[in-house]
């Protein structure tokens, strides 16, 4: 949940991610995705929630907001690195189980990097034995394609010659 911002609002957050990434919706659409993923994760979508800041959520809310993040895009697959961690049994489970349901009415795909065992019915990426970015793609590309997905490999962002094609390539450090 670390991912969260402490300073903005959980609306804003959730807001900003379909302003940049889905420009072409208005603040009605924005409003009813946001209001429609919350009820995904089983969050209220009231304006109380997306009035609060992220410390005055639990553990559990906040990690179903980081979910209502992932899946507000809509995206064919969402790659997870330990959803569950630091979260008691109980929540993990229903995280789990929030994923899954999600994944299946949607018709998405979902990857999570786990050493936990609840994790079992999801490709699990463990024994990783570095940080480097090339050896954890190899491995979930790997994985991906024994599930029987075609996947290539993704091309690793040049952080020093920016990728001037695209838009947010300003951003990009230089």
């Amino acid at each position: 949940a670390t991912t969260l911002n402490p300073a903005r609002r959980i609306g804003t957050q959730l807001d900003e991610m379909l302003v940049v990434h889905a420009p072409e919706l208005d603040r009605g659409a924005r409003a009813a995705r946001v209001a429609e993923t919350l009820r995904d994760v089983d969050l209220p979508a009231g304006a109380d929630l997306l009035r609060r800041f992220p410390h005055q959520l639990s553990g559990g809310q906040q990690q179903r907001v980081l979910l209502a993040l992932a899946f507000v895009l809509r995206p064919r697959l969402i790659v997870l690195d330990e959803p569950t961690t630091a979260l008691d049994v109980a929540t993990q489970a229903h995280v789990l189980a929030t994923i899954r349901r999600l994944c299946t009415a949607m018709k998405r795909k979902a990857a999570i990097g786990s050493e936990d065992t609840m994790s079992e019915t999801f490709l699990i990426l463990h024994g990783w034995g570095g940080n480097k970015p090339e050896h954890w793609q190899e491995h979930l590309v790997r994985g991906l394609q024994a599930a029987g997905h075609d996947v290539r490999y993704p091309k690793m962002p040049n952080p020093t010659a920016p990728d001037r094609s695209c838009r947010h390539h300003r951003r990009e450090p230089a």
